[in-house]
């Protein structure tokens, strides 16, 4: 399969709902082969659209310089989200194909929701006590 499909879907539907229906009929190896071919702000959507399982499964199977050139598209949570289902070692191996200024950010932001996290747990067992 082409980026053609993915890129008819798109063009075709215009009901998000209908997109997302389609994609994730689509099988995973399908959607890793031609997700590298597409204009980078369509590869970050479709990942955000598939199920949570079937998007870590595509991301899994792209090359490394892929994954990295696809999370550079991404907005930093969505980026968290993506790392926090990853294995150490993927995050490790995608962080260094990652411009120096593109991991700081990603670290202070992961740095703020933890601290943010945090916070609210303390409160939460400080009042239910």
């Amino acid at each position: 399969m082409s980026c053609t499909l993915l890129n008819s879907l798109f063009e075709s539907l215009t009901q998000l709902d209908q997109v997302e229906r389609q994609i994730n009929q689509l099988s995973v190896s399908e959607i890793a082969r031609s997700l590298p071919d597409m204009p980078p702000n369509r590869q970050g959507l479709i990942l955000l659209l598939l199920e949570e399982a079937k998007a870590i499964a595509v991301f899994r199977q792209l090359q490394v310089r892929d994954q990295a050139k696809l999370m550079q598209e991404m907005d930093v949570p969505e980026v968290i989200w993506l790392l926090t289902a990853l294995r150490p070692v993927e995050c490790r191996q995608i962080f260094a194909n990652l411009p120096a200024a593109m991991r700081e950010e990603f670290v202070t932001a992961m740095m703020s929701e933890f601290c943010h996290a945090t916070s609210t747990l303390r409160y939460i067992i400080a009042y239910s006590l």
